[in-house]
């Protein structure tokens, strides 16, 4: 499993709040980025979202690609809402960006949209309506995100963080629905209690953990094989107060 942070494990979570966080050492260190309008930007059901993911996308990956060893490897997350209709709809309209984006740095990079998924269930059972209207948009992009930091499979919204055994199910119910995208992400686990679950399950190819209150003891007790590293980089993070940052582009995402 690839796990990425800030500081990073296997790779860079890059979104508009982390942004102060993200060094060049950091960039420069990881061959995986994720980039994402995060959960704020999946809150905000503000007009023209999509085109103000695309621009922060761009944006990003033009100074990505001018440093001296980027990260080569690229999922971005497909700009999403909480609410279903308005997901569905950011699905389907982010189609023509998605093309504009491969179509500028896919000879660049080796980029994977990830489609969130949400509300594809009614308290424990499928929403087959549902399920139909994300199953087009699952095909398309081919690889899925699953919200694993404030759960939205169902109705009512849940912390994982809180109620760690309804977030488990859903997301296994989600890997057992989506089992046939060929990448499937994590949204935010806390460390202990839902991403030390699927460390070593193969249906999970990547998670991102961007707290900055990393469980450390969970990473020790897991004994995975990317401990040494993570433990190092958030120890460098710490010790190093001043460090050259990377450059913010002035954006309203």
């Amino acid at each position: 499993m690839i796990i990425f942070s800030v500081p990073p494990v296997d790779g860079i979570v890059i979104t508009p709040g982390l942004r102060r966080y993200v060094t060049v050492d950091m960039l420069s260190s990881v061959t995986f980025a994720l980039l994402d309008i995060g959960i704020a930007g999946a809150r905000d059901d503000a007009a023209r979202k999509a085109r103000r993911a695309y621009e922060f996308y761009m944006s990003l990956l033009a100074e990505l690609a001018g440093l001296d060893t980027p990260p080569t490897r690229i999922l971005l997350v497909v700009p999403d809402d909480f609410d279903l209709r308005r997901n569905l709809r950011l699905a389907e309209s982010f189609k023509t960006y998605a093309r504009k984006i491969d179509a500028t740095w896919g000879g660049v990079f080796n980029l994977r949209f990830l489609l969130v998924v949400r509300r594809f269930l009614k308290g424990e059972t499928l929403d087959v309506e549902t399920f139909g209207k994300l199953s087009p948009h699952v095909e398309h992009y081919r690889n899925v995100a699953i919200p694993a930091s404030v759960d939205t499979s169902s109705e009512r919204d849940v912390r994982c963080a809180r109620e760690p055994g309804v977030c488990l199910s859903h997301i296994d119910r989600a890997l057992e629905l989506f089992a046939t995208a060929e990448w499937r992400h994590l949204l935010g686990p806390p460390l202990s209690s839902v991403l030390s679950r699927y460390l070593r399950d193969a249906r999970v190819d990547s998670a991102d953990t961007t707290s900055h209150r990393l469980d450390l003891i969970s990473r020790f007790g897991t004994r995975d094989a990317s401990l040494l590293h993570f433990t190092v980089s958030f120890v460098g993070y710490l010790s190093k107060s001043r460090r050259r940052v990377f450059p913010v582009i002035s954006t309203s995402v």
